[in-house]
């Protein structure tokens, strides 16, 4: 089994462009390559922090073990990795709280209160949570570890009015939890692709954008952006989550690497998302009409 994952992640890399003799001089070697999904774009703070992670694995495997990262969604979305990832189609991936909710409802009524809870809370209700990684591994998943989010925030092109947010067509990504979470405020959420944010701010189909501050900073539509809310009080972090069906065929010296190295991920991003979150809120608050609310 063990040897049909070699030859299946080597075929990754021919179809990628590696030529027959790399390839085979990579199987004499015993090398691993694993697929990595990332839905952000390459240089956002949670993307940095999946490359940080893969650049560890390789290191501390004196390069036995290649991460191999798509960007933006290339492997698909998340609720789509997810599905992927159960069957072995993708090795691991990085993933949203919201999408694992969205997709395995079990967490909704398991975690949904959390959300509002400082990410250090959150991780320690995690931590001693002994159902935690039952219920990935219910879902044939086994989650490396869990990453501290961006902050959150709400854009638009126009000026909103928080005091009656009823008033207010906020897009979202595809989580019936988030909705519930943002309709307790009095808030419309609309479930919108990302690709489709722009066009449905200018006709009006949504008045705001709901967003970590890392993605909309980076997003096409930022320079037409006029007012930014930052939501203090939500905490949507991630997961690195790895293939049960994968993980399986690896050594044991290998998971304990990906074991180790996601650990010093966590530690890693604890101290760049604070500097990443003050700089973009700098950022914003010099170039939009930046609100805390």
């Amino acid at each position: 089994m063990r040897k049909y994952i070699i030859l299946f992640l080597t075929l990754i890399f021919i179809l990628s462009g590696c030529s027959e003799s790399e390839n085979d001089e990579l199987e004499l070697k015993n090398i691993v390559i694993l697929r990595y999904a990332e839905s952000e774009k390459k240089g956002t703070y949670l993307s940095d922090i999946s490359d940080y992670f893969a650049n560890l694995v390789y290191e501390k495997s004196n390069g036995n073990i290649i991460i191999k990262v798509y960007y933006e969604g290339e492997l698909g979305t998340e609720e789509e990795v997810l599905t992927q990832l159960q069957f072995g189609g993708i090795a691991l991936g990085r993933v949203n709280f919201l999408a694992v909710s969205e997709q395995f409802p079990s967490f909704i009524s398991s975690y949904e209160h959390l959300i509002g809870l400082p990410f250090f809370n959150f991780l320690n209700t995690i931590d001693s949570d002994e159902n935690y990684n039952f219920a990935f591994q219910n879902e044939k998943l086994f989650p490396l570890t869990i990453l501290p989010p961006s902050t959150r925030c709400i854009y638009s092109d126009e000026k909103l009015d928080i005091e009656d947010y009823s008033k207010i067509k906020i897009g979202i990504d595809n989580s019936s939890m988030y909705e519930n979470y943002l309709e307790e405020f009095g808030a419309t959420p609309v479930i919108i692709g990302n690709i489709a944010t722009f066009p449905s701010l200018r006709n009006g189909f949504i008045d705001a954008r709901e967003s970590s501050i890392s993605s909309f900073v980076s997003c096409d539509e930022y320079p037409y952006i006029k007012e930014v809310l930052i939501l203090k009080d939500i905490t949507l972090p991630s997961f690195i989550i790895f293939s049960n069906e994968i993980l399986n065929q690896l050594t044991r010296d290998e998971v304990n690497i990906l074991t180790e190295c996601a650990k010093e991920a966590l530690d890693y991003s604890k101290k760049y998302l604070l500097i990443e979150d003050s700089k973009n809120i700098e950022k914003i608050n010099k170039e939009k009409n930046m609100r805390i609310i």
